[in-house]
């Protein structure tokens, strides 16, 4: 699996023509607290996408949000077959704690684990229904569309004052060869497992993989949730 998200990042791109300029964008600061989702919400910006629930074990349902820009200027036209113009307005993922006070207080602010659309695509790489709050811990889902379609899914669990990644669960699908791979990581117990098969039929193959003690890598140190490789070489 290694660099097997950057390659099908590259391909999820189709051909587009030289000139299509994507405009550069200021991030904002979001506010520190707020007494609800809407206060975090910058000037110019929106709520895309809201879900609560205990992240730090509190018993309080926390908000992980996450915010879209919303600049006309950064709906581009371009040659492509895909979604004509294209929204490359950035997201940031937020995290707010509640306060027994009713408030919320800022702990995560990320404009990187869900990439910018930067170039016309087929589907946005963000996907809402898998990106949840459960059990304790935050799920962030992506999607990439190419010669191969790529799914990752991304678990964080807050500790040592910091979202720490637990555990990946990703599907590749090359839609030439029809060939399959499935990776399953639980970072806590340093167990991987990868399952290859074929669209054509049931038969798969599964093999098990113990990994290097490590640290647990911290979110902001991810970079883009599309690139990230869940296997070390």
């Amino acid at each position: 699996m290694k660099n097997t998200a950057i390659c099908l990042l590259v391909m999820a791109t189709p051909a587009v023509a030289q000139d299509v300029i994507i405009p550069e964008v200021t991030y904002p600061t979001l506010v520190a607290e707020a007494s609800s989702a809407e206060g975090f919400v910058p000037k110019g910006w929106k709520l895309d996408h809201r879900q609560s629930g205990d992240l730090n074990g509190d018993g309080l349902d926390d908000l992980m949000l996450v915010l879209i820009d919303d600049d006309p200027r950064n709906l581009v036209s371009h040659e492509s077959f895909s979604e004509n113009p294209v929204n490359t307005n950035p997201r940031i993922l937020a995290v707010a704690f509640a306060e027994k006070s009713k408030a919320y207080r800022l702990v995560l602010e990320n404009h990187t684990l869900i990439p910018r659309i930067v170039e016309p695509v087929f589907e946005d790489p963000f996907q809402k229904d898998g990106s949840v709050v459960s059990n304790g811990t935050m799920k962030i889902s992506l999607y990439a569309f190419g010669s191969a379609i790529w799914q990752p899914v991304l678990q964080f669990r807050y500790d040592h004052g910091a979202f720490e990644l637990i555990g990946f669960e990703g599907n590749v699908s090359d839609r030439f060869s029809g060939v399959t791979t499935g990776t399953s990581v639980n970072y806590l117990t340093g167990q991987a497992e990868i399952t290859t098969g074929s669209i054509e039929n049931d038969a798969t193959k599964k093999t098990t993989r113990k990994l290097k003690k490590a640290p647990l890598l911290k979110l902001q140190d991810i970079g883009s949730g599309l690139d990230f490789s869940p296997l070390p070489d």
